[in-house]
């Protein structure tokens, strides 16, 4: 052993890498949002989008509850499964969306108030038309899309 070797430096953790490389790129994405949202016309359309997906997403885990409900046969013991565990995942998500807006500048009572449009109306009917009367198991196609990336 060299006793005149300098000592050796620890390296920094893969988690403290980590942690400094996602603070640093979290850090550029809060300043576009903020540039984004600041002015133009993003700035104008985002909160009539959240209000729009709030008349929906409020419905979400009563579908679900619904869906759920209705799977009585063996069979569909793991799509109940499934409905019941992602009810407690989707649970609030409409508050979420109220949260973005009132951030934004815009009172909750915005969305509260609104008249949903009538595409939403018509995603939420047919969910209900479908689990009631098609299947339950149908309800999975519009999770898909929700949950879709």
């Amino acid at each position: 052993m060299d006793m005149h070797a300098a000592p050796q430096q620890s390296l920094p953790s893969f988690t403290t890498r980590l942690s400094d490389t996602l603070s640093a790129s979290l850090q550029r994405r809060r300043h576009s949002w903020r540039d984004l949202l600041a002015a133009g016309p993003f700035r104008t359309c985002y909160p009539h989008l959240l209000i729009h997906t709030y008349h929906y997403v409020k419905y979400s885990c009563e579908l679900m509850e619904l869906a759920a409900r209705q799977l009585n046969a063996p069979r569909h013991r793991p799509v109940q499964l499934y409905f019941e565990n992602h009810i407690t995942e989707e649970r609030g998500h409409e508050e979420w969306l109220l949260s973005d807006l009132e951030q934004l500048g815009f009172p909750k009572t915005v969305a509260l108030r609104s008249f949903p449009l009538k595409a939403a109306v018509s995603l939420v009917g047919t969910q209900l038309y479908i689990i009631k009367d098609i299947s339950a198991v149908g309800l999975l196609g519009y999770l898909y899309v929700l949950e879709a990336h």
